[in-house]
């Protein structure tokens, strides 16, 4: 077979944990956003997400907590799915989901077997590097998504596009934004990229309140294509989650944001440690 190793079944997805099960005529959507990361600064390494959805979307502001390959795993829950598009190990592996692939697609009008916020649970349930369990792992009758994996120090794009995996290595020692392509085509993705090189420029020595602050501030007035997205009738940016992986502190960080409450919850933690909040 194309991979040896397959989670992803005829009828539905059964995750390691029996933590949801999914059919095959699944179209619920998880989840377009912006994602950043931002070079350490005195250690400290800074992962922010903004995410775009319908509002109404339920999902937990509170960050919650599994156990998957002997590890905690912290994240967001999507409620609709039972997935996730945030996740953080207490070994300091983060991993960020949002939709789409290099292109627009088109959308399988059966609909597909599996939620994409299911796929950051199948590769941490991996007892190997991400990179390792992106191998074994195929996704057919999966609609596309992008991954940034932050592993073992080292930093990817893991991407599929509806045919085939890509693997792609990023240096740490750059700062860089995504935007998903299914909301933000190409020339909007150029735009989005320069206001953060411009910002960093700006900010020589940004930490996690200056990130921060780039994506709660940035181009407010652009309802369309900015940082806080107000769509009419379409998606709305509905929340901000940063994480910070303090290698100097040996701890993690994280902050979640609902845009329209104002509500935040805040968890930090030692790698390899206990969670506080």
């Amino acid at each position: 077979g194309y991979y040896s190793h397959c989670r992803f079944r005829s009828n539905e997805y059964i995750h390691p944990s029996k933590f949801w099960c999914i059919t095959r005529h699944h179209k619920i959507q998880v989840t377009v956003c912006t994602v950043s990361y931002h070079q350490p600064v005195k250690g400290k390494y800074l992962f922010t997400f903004n995410r775009d959805e319908l509002v109404g979307r339920k999902a937990l502001l509170e960050f919650q907590q599994k156990r998957l390959a002997g590890k905690s795993c912290y994240f967001l829950l999507d409620e609709p799915s039972m997935g996730t598009w945030f996740a953080v190990t207490e070994t300091g592996t983060v991993v960020m989901l949002f939709n789409g692939a290099y292109g627009a697609h088109k959308k399988n009008k059966t609909g597909y077997k599996a939620s994409r916020g299911s796929i950051i649970f199948s590769l941490l349930s991996e007892d190997s590097s991400c990179c390792v369990a992106w191998e074994k792992l195929t996704f057919f009758d999966i609609e596309p998504f992008s991954l940034i994996v932050f592993d073992n120090d080292l930093l990817f794009r893991l991407t599929w596009d509806g045919v085939k995996k890509h693997l792609l290595q990023l240096t740490t020692k750059n700062s860089y934004i995504f935007s998903s392509v299914t909301l933000y085509p190409p020339p909007i993705q150029g735009e989005r990229e320069k206001w953060f090189a411009d910002y960093l420029n700006r900010n020589k020595l940004s930490d996690e309140e200056t990130i921060w602050n780039f994506h709660t501030t940035t181009k407010k007035e652009d309802l369309q294509n900015g940082l806080l997205i107000q769509r009419p009738y379409s998606c709305h940016t509905v929340s901000v989650t940063q994480a910070v992986l303090d290698k100097t502190l040996e701890q993690i960080i994280l902050r979640n944001c609902d845009i329209l409450s104002k509500k935040e919850h805040k968890l930090s933690f030692k790698i390899n440690g206990v969670a506080r909040d």
